[in-house]
């Protein structure tokens, strides 16, 4: 229903659920919210309270996940999951803003008619929509534009892609890449919990791959595998080891600067591989080299057909999201 104050967006806090937090507020010093919900909301209002001491992100509860969230609540069970998407302070301002809507093409008559005559149902709605972000979706846009100096990241971000707290507190080091033979490396990360209570950590491994300016577009932290420890005890040890797909570090050439006509290519140069507790935050971070272009022209292995430019004659006359130029 229609609750919101004119100009605000349902992902934001409608009049009564501002009343409600308002009244709780009010009436108790310690306050957690609990968010029921599956889509990234606008949360800056949670600094606005004193008495909230604690955000749960509880989406997608269904007929056990509200039993399992009493059990954090009580303090039995030690929570270890990270956010799927990064929350940002201002939803306007995000590059997808733009091409939101219902924009519905006026010359379609004649093929709603028929669509109609086929399946009554049918509402013959036909719209289109200007995907222009390409690559820059959710972290990978955010961590890439405050690399390129586009944004202020603190500003404009509340809470990372990967974030997420625990009852404990927990070290992570990552001992040991090793990237010298084969098509595949190695990542080894020491786990240490290092507070008082026993808990899951989670272990986020990202790399960051060379890049130049109006190339190939590539996003400057990039998520390449993630695990969970096992509970530790405190003060207890647990090593981890990754496994990492030379071919999961490439990147498509979609303009075709040094593949023809489109494909996957594993450029030379500094590769940079980082442990993170989110997309922001890096604890430790390591780095090896690519002597020279892997060019995948029959496709990477895990491949089934090798990818390649299918729709040249449909170029965009939009203008799409580039890294160029620190984002101009």
């Amino acid at each position: 229903y229609d609750d919101f104050e004119e100009g605000e967006h349902y992902l934001e806090l409608s009049v009564t659920e501002e009343n409600m937090v308002e009244k709780v507020c009010s009436e108790f010093d310690k306050v957690v919210v609990i968010i029921n919900a599956n889509n990234a909301m606008e949360l800056g209002w949670v600094n606005d309270y004193d008495q909230i001491g604690a955000v749960i992100l509880a989406p997608g509860a269904g007929n056990t996940g509200f039993a399992a969230l009493g059990e954090i609540m009580a303090g039995t069970v030690n929570p270890s999951g990270r956010t799927a998407d990064t929350f940002v302070s201002d939803l306007t301002q995000t590059p997808t803003w733009n091409n939101f809507g219902n924009f519905s093409y006026t010359n379609v008559d004649d093929l709603k008619k028929q669509i109609a005559e086929k399946d009554s149902a049918a509402e013959g709605n036909m719209a289109q929509v200007n995907y222009v972000e390409g690559i820059y979706v959710g972290y990978k846009f955010y961590e890439t534009a405050a690399a390129e100096g586009f944004i202020d990241y603190d500003k404009v971000v509340q809470y990372p892609y990967g974030y997420g707290l625990s009852y404990t507190t927990f070290s992570q080091t990552l001992d040991s890449v090793d990237f010298t033979v084969g098509s595949e490396g190695t990542a080894q990360v020491t786990v240490t919990n290092t507070g008082s209570v026993v808990g899951r950590d989670t272990v986020q491994v990202f790399y960051n791959p060379p890049y130049v300016n109006g190339g190939i577009e590539k996003a400057s932290v990039n998520l390449v595998d993630f695990a969970k420890t096992d509970l530790l005890a405190p003060g207890a040890t647990e090593t981890v080891t990754f496994t990492i797909a030379l071919e999961d570090l490439a990147s498509y050439d979609s303009a075709e600067i040094k593949v023809a006509g489109g494909g996957y290519i594993l450029e030379a140069g500094e590769y940079a591989l980082s442990i993170r507790s989110d997309a922001h935050t890096p604890l430790d971070s390591k780095t090896f080299t690519v002597a020279e272009d892997i060019v995948y022209s029959e496709g990477r292995p895990s491949d089934k057909t090798a990818p390649s430019n299918l729709f040249d004659y449909a170029e965009p006359t939009v203008e799409v999201l580039s890294r160029k130029d620190h984002f101009a």
